[in-house]
C-alpha cells in the first residue's frame, strides 16, 4: 500500500514517510524482519567516533530507543528485536545497556564494542535513513536531555510506569508496548505537520 509523502518534525526534524509497512510485537500487527538492538546500538557508536564525537553509554541506549520508536512512527516497521523495558530513569534496552555497562558514564571510543548476534548489520533504505536522521538530529542532546524527553508527561514510559505497582517496579521486568510507542511518536509527527502547515512550511 502506498501513503502519500509525509513530511513531520520533532522539533524541527524533517522525515519522509514513502510507504506503509507493518511491524511486530503485538499480536495484531504484521510481522518483519528486525535487527539485533546491539547492531543498531553499534552503527550508532562507529558514526559518533568518525565524525569525532563519541557518545556516552546513556546516549546510545535512548538513541537506540529512538531510532526504534521513529521506525514504527514513520514506516510502521518495527526495527529492532529486543523489548523496550521501562526503568526508573527512562525507556531501555537491556541488552544494549548490558553491553556498555563497563564503559560507565565514559565516553565511548572504541568500534563496535558490544558483541551481537548479527552476522552483520545490513539496514534497508528505509532504516538507514531513519537512523541517519535521528542521530543527526538527537545525537547533538547529552544523554541526561535524551533521557528527560523520555519522561515527559503522557509518554510511553510515562504512562508504563506510573502505571505499575512498586513490586514490578523493583523487579525491572515493566515492558512498553510497541503499539504505545509508536502511536505516541506518530502523534507528534502529526501535530508537528499540521504546525508546519499553519507557518506555510
Amino acid at each position: 500500500m502506498v501513503c502519500g509523502i509525509l513530511t513531520f518534525n520533532f522539533p524541527k526534524m524533517r522525515f519522509f514517510r514513502h510507504k506503509c509497512r507493518h511491524s511486530i510485537y503485538n499480536p495484531d500487527m504484521g510481522e518483519n524482519h528486525m535487527h539485533d538492538a546491539r547492531s543498531v546500538a553499534n552503527y550508532l557508536i562507529d558514526k559518533a567516533i568518525d565524525d569525532g564525537r563519541p557518545f556516552t553509554p546513556l546516549q546510545v541506549i535512548k538513541l537506540t530507543y529512538y531510532c526504534h520508536a521513529w521506525m514504527m512512527a514513520m514506516h510502521d516497521k518495527k526495527l529492532i528485536e529486543q523489548p523496550i523495558e521501562a526503568w526508573q530513569y527512562g525507556p531501555v534496552i537491556g541488552d544494549v545497556y548490558r553491553g556498555l555497562r563497563d564503559w560507565g558514564g565514559e565516553l565511548i571510543e572504541e568500534h563496535s564494542p558490544i558483541d551481537t548476534d548479527d552476522a552483520k548489520f545490513d539496514p534497508d533504505s528505509d532504516e538507514k535513513d531513519t537512523i541517519d536522521r535521528i542521530y543527526d538530529h538527537y545525537g547533538r542532546f547529552d544523554g541526561i536531555r535524551l533521557s528527560a524527553l523520555t519522561h515527559q508527561k503522557g509518554s510511553p514510559w510515562d504512562t508504563t510506569w506510573r502505571g505499575k505497582s512498586w513490586w514490578e517496579k523493583l523487579r525491572k521486568t515493566t515492558y512498553i508496548k510497541n503499539d504505545d510507542i509508536k502511536n505516541y511518536y506518530r502523534k507528534i509527527g502529526r501535530r508537528n505537520k499540521m504546525e508546519q502547515s499553519q507557518r506555510g512550511e
